[in-house]
Order: structure tokens, then sequence, then C-alpha cells
């Protein structure tokens, strides 16, 4: 387990050192992510992930990396709204970065996330200002651009927010609270 632990943490310092443009950058990413993947009680893998697929296209758009840091947060305050498994959150984390990197959100990414977190779709929709059974019209015209999702998920930040306040901790959440912990002290070991 500890090797596993060790593992990971030396793969989450090798997708951020793709996405960083320097140590300090680095150092940054590692420290926020880990302290919204503990706040927002999902796994810090799984955050890293989501800030990763985020990182390329956003810094193309001229997003900060404090603008990425914030849309990966309210991501994954939407997923827990959500109340979904882990396979349900990654499902929608994996789609949702798949349709930065090509640009538009359409068909099976759209569909993943409808299907598997309501709150991320919710979040989208009224960032949009949208009702939310309107984002398969506008994802199948191919109106849902990765600006247009970025933009979308900085509004609806503070929306999320109040929502994700209201959620209560589960067994597992703290139980996913304690392993990034553990896995954060081994990578630092």
């Amino acid at each position: 387990q500890f090797i596993k632990m060790a593992d990971t943490m030396t793969g989450v310092e090798s997708k951020l050192k793709l996405v960083t443009k320097n140590t300090l950058d680095l150092t940054i990413a590692q420290q926020e992510l880990f302290q919204i993947s503990q706040k927002t009680r999902q796994g810090y893998a799984e955050t890293v992930n989501t800030y990763s697929n985020f990182a390329l296209a956003m810094g193309e758009m001229g997003k900060s990396q404090k603008d990425i840091l914030r849309v990966t947060e309210t991501v994954n305050k939407a997923i827990a709204i959500s109340g979904g498994t882990a396979q349900m959150a990654a499902a929608a984390t994996m789609q949702l970065g798949q349709a930065f990197a090509s640009g538009t959100l359409r068909g099976d990414e759209l569909n993943s996330i409808l299907e598997n977190s309501k709150g991320l779709a919710q979040a989208i929709a009224d960032g949009m200002g949208v009702p939310i059974g309107k984002l398969r019209t506008l994802g199948s015209e191919g109106k849902i651009t990765a600006e247009i999702l970025a933009t979308a998920l900085e509004k609806s930040a503070k929306s999320v927010d109040e929502k994700f306040g209201k959620v209560g901790v589960t067994v597992d959440a703290s139980m996913t609270v304690l392993a990034n912990s553990i896995t954060n002290m081994i990578g630092k070991v």
C-alpha cells in the first residue's frame, strides 16, 4: 500500500509538471490541489487529473493558474453535490476534460455528465443561463465550446459553493480525506 501511494504521488507530480511552467507553479499547484481535494472531499489524484485536463485548454484561453484552480474546485464541489459514486465522478470529470481538450462539450461527453453528475450539469446550465434540459440541444449544435464551458463554471462558482455548504459529510468522504492525507505524507517522505 505504501508503494502504491508513493507511486500515486509520483504520477501526480509528473502530470503537474506537464501543465505547469516552472517549479514555483508546480509547487503552488500541488499545495492548492491538495487543499481543494481536502476541502471538497475528493481524491487527490482525481483532482490533479481534473486540473491537468483543464490546464492546457484554459491556459490557451488566457486563464491564469488561479482561474484553473477555481474551476477545478467548482467541478469537485458540483460533483460532490451530485452524491454519486467515485466511479460516476471519475467518468464525469474525464468526459469534461475531454470536452475541454476537443474544444466542445457534446455527444458522449455531455451524456456522461448529464447521467453521472447532475450537480455538474446544473452548474454548467446555471452558468450559461439556460435550463438544464437545453444542454443537449446546445451540445448537439456545438454551442458549448470550451470557452463557454469555462466561463459558465466560473459564473456558477458562488452558487455551487452555497449548495456544497449544505452537503453532509459521509463516512466515505471522510475516508477519502484521510487517504489523501496519508498519500500526501508518504509523498513528502
